[in-house]
């Protein structure tokens, strides 16, 4: 509902905060597919906060990595080669899952 309200609006950017926290992975992967459609077709720029890396794998293009200051900006493919990528996993254990 809230997704409609600003999109009745033809916007130029939709700023989404954790848009899919509690919901299921089947619906998750319907909302970024309409997310897609949005940009893609409409030319809607969307800025995405997430913590889920699943999700930025598949839907991005371009990638902004914060930990209290500018940390990475530039590609989703250039951030996956770099160092920081790996810095900020380094320690920590990442589970991805796909139905």
């Amino acid at each position: 509902v809230f997704i409609a309200r600003a999109i009745v609006n033809d916007p130029h950017i939709l700023f989404l905060d954790e848009p899919t926290t509690g919901v299921d992975s089947e619906t998750q992967e319907h909302f970024y597919n309409m997310l897609d459609t949005l940009n893609k077709k409409e030319g809607i720029t969307i800025v995405l906060i997430t913590h889920d890396t699943g999700i930025v794998n598949k839907h991005v293009s371009q990638v902004a990595c914060l930990n209290q200051q500018l940390v990475y900006h530039g590609t989703h493919a250039e951030f996956c080669r770099s160092g920081t990528f790996k810095d900020m996993l380094a320690g920590h254990h990442l589970i991805s899952h796909r139905h």
